[in-house]
This record gives structure tokens, C-alpha cells and sequence, in this order.
């Protein structure tokens, strides 16, 4: 690989796909006038993408396979980083050229087939389509929403064009999915899931009066501990008190990691009395 890095330096690599396909290789094509974007200047966007999921990648010259009006870019790395790095550019290219990757009814136009993919393991991809306005909510500020969803469930997680692409193994994906329909649920109003029978959610009884500190000022709070915990967190209708009485809310904290899952808990009830610190602070405090 590192050969490879360095003789970018100085010409075009040929990369011989002629015999039995490298375990460790992801090609993908790139239209010719989307190269540039995908690269970004000096190449920094190609640079994050590699940082991101733990790649190698560069625009090669395959002795097979050539393919008009598009560059092949190689991907180099395990299975799960490839995929996540292809799905990641696939994203970029569908923003520069949209329906090159996605249809008009919002399916891949190709299957994703990459060597690991197909070997019976349960390994494979979902996909997710946007209605409407779900696209923006579901992504969020930079990207924070979908990043959110992903690190909680422990699935890769892209948005190419008006669909999102979840893969791993099938408890990631399903985690992903669930996951991600509760989000688009939000906008209407307030959820009631029911946490029986899951094995990646504690239940937190939130007493009457204490939701606004758990939560903060516009979800401040709330969304301060998932960044910093890598959970999913809300609540849900909880039912168990007579019409007319006062009665706890229940917060569910969702995430692939128990425990992350315990630290959010920890960390929300210091928020219910009034005690919480970002990490940021934190570390300053133990500084001083």
C-alpha cells in the first residue's frame, strides 16, 4: 500500500485486473466531471474519506474493464471500510450528478456486489427510501443526524441522492432501521415504543417536572450526551398512571454499546439534578 501511495507522486497507477480479484479491493466508477469534486482540493475530500474508514484509495488505470466517460476509483482496505468509503462517494457523486447512482424510483441502479459481499455471513446492505421533506430532518446540521443514527446502531450509514444505504451485519442494519423510522416518526408527534424484549436500550423514569432539565434549551442537553455517548435518546408515552394524576416520563436510550448506554443514564441523571457538564467542560475543570 505504501508503494502504491508513493507512485501516485509521480504518473497514473495500473492496476492489473486481469486474474483472481484482490480480497482487498473496491473499485468504483466516477464520471470523468465529477473527479475533481470526489478528489476536492489537493485532494482533502478523498484524504477524509480515507481517515473516516480506514482506506487507501486512489484513481487507478485497470488492464480490464476500462469503462468510457468514467474514472475507476480503487478502494483498498477491509470489507466493512471499503464498503463504507464506496457508499460515501457514491454519496458525493450523486450530489454532483444526480441519477447517475439512484433512479426515479429511488432504487440503486445496480446491486452493490464487492468482493466480501454475498459469503453467506449475514454481511449485506439495506436500503431506505426519503419521502418528502424526511431527506434534511434525517440528516441534520453537517450531517450530525445521520452521523448520530450510525454510531448508535454500529451500521454504516450514507445518504446517496433521496435514499439511505445501511450496511453491516444484520443486527446493525436492523438497529439502523429501527432506528431510523423512529427518527422520521418524531416529526409527528410523540413516539410509543416498546423497549420489551431489545437488547440495546435502557429505560430511564424521568419524574415529572425534570424533563426540561434532561432535555435543555432547544434538545441542547439531550443531544450533547448522544454525541458524547454514541445513543440514540427519547421519550416515549408511558402509560401507568391514572387519568388526572402526575406521573413519570420514561426515556429510552438506545445504542449497539451497553456501556455507552449506562454512561448516557449517568449522565442524564446528573442533568435531572442539575449537575451536568459538557465533556468539554469536564476536561477543562480537571485541567484547572
Amino acid at each position: 500500500m505504501l508503494f502504491r501511495s508513493l507512485r501516485q507522486r509521480v504518473g497514473p497507477i495500473t492496476v492489473d485486473t486481469s486474474g483472481t480479484q484482490r480480497d482487498d479491493l473496491s473499485i468504483v466508477n466516477v464520471p470523468v466531471d465529477c473527479v475533481a469534486y470526489v478528489m476536492g482540493k489537493n485532494g482533502v475530500v478523498l484524504r477524509n474519506i480515507e481517515e473516516e474508514y480506514g482506506t487507501l484509495m486512489f484513481f487507478g488505470v485497470p488492464t480490464v474493464g476500462v469503462t468510457e466517460g468514467v474514472e475507476k476509483l480503487m478502494i483498498l482496505g477491509s470489507r466493512r471500510s471499503r464498503r463504507g468509503a464506496e457508499l460515501k462517494v457514491m454519496s458525493a457523486v450523486e450530489h454532483k450528478r444526480k441519477g447517475f447512482f439512484v433512479d426515479d424510483n429511488k432504487e440503486l441502479r445496480a446491486r452493490l456486489e464487492q468482493v466480501g459481499d454475498g459469503e453467506g455471513d449475514g454481511w449485506g446492505y439495506d436500503v431506505f427510501p426519503f419521502h418528502d421533506e424526511e431527506f434534511s430532518y434525517a440528516l441534520g446540521a453537517q450531517g450530525s443526524t445521520r452521523k448520530k443514527l450510525a454510531s448508535a446502531s454500529g451500521c454504516i450509514l450514507e445518504y446517496i441522492g433521496d435514499i439511505a444505504v445501511m450496511a453491516g451485519n444484520r443486527d446493525e442494519r436492523r438497529r439502523c432501521w429501527d432506528y431510523l423510522n423512529w427518527l422520521l416518526k418524531q416529526r409527528k408527534g410523540a413516539l410509543n415504543v416498546d423497549p420489551k424484549g431489545r437488547d440495546d436500550v435502557l429505560e430511564l423514569p424521568v419524574a415529572a417536572g425534570k424533563a426540561g432539565r434532561l432535555s435543555g434549551k432547544a434538545g441542547n442537553v439531550l443531544r450533547s450526551i448522544e454525541k458524547e455517548t454514541s445513543t440514540f435518546c427519547f421519550m416515549t408515552d408511558h402509560r401507568g398512571a391514572a387519568d388526572g394524576e402526575s406521573r413519570d416520563e420514561l426515556m429510552l436510550i438506545f445504542g449497539a454499546d451497553k456501556r455507552n448506554r449506562y454512561k448516557a443514564m449517568d449522565l442524564m441523571e446528573d442533568a435531572m439534578e442539575g449537575k451536568y457538564q459538557r465533556s468539554e467542560e469536564r476536561r477543562v475543570g480537571k485541567e484547572c
